[in-house]
């Protein structure tokens, strides 16, 4: 979202049409993605930067339920926990498919 607004600032406010904006934002953002792994795979077998994502989506997964479990102590707004629990849940569940 820091992106979008920073091109929204860049290049003028998006009005009604931001929600459009930041959808094609998203979408470009995982073709970038999907175009620097596909290089890097050519490059490279696989198997050490598979574990390498692994460990990091792993990471990045227990951050996100450790900082849920926060805001829930912390206050008692159940949206953000619950979307911050399902993201971690997510990666931590890619993390072990990428890990095998």
């Amino acid at each position: 979202m820091v992106g979008v607004d920073l091109l929204e600032a860049t290049f003028g406010g998006a009005g009604a049409a931001y929600p459009v904006l930041f959808a094609a934002y998203l979408v470009g953002l995982g073709v970038v993605g999907a175009g620097v792994a596909a290089a890097v795979r050519k490059r490279d077998g696989g198997s050490a930067r598979r574990l390498g994502a692994a460990g990091a989506f792993a990471l990045v997964g227990a951050g996100s339920l450790l900082f849920a479990l926060a805001v829930l102590v912390g206050t008692d707004q159940l949206e953000p926990v619950g979307i911050t629990a399902a993201a971690g849940l997510l990666m931590l569940a890619l993390a072990a498919w990428l890990a095998g």
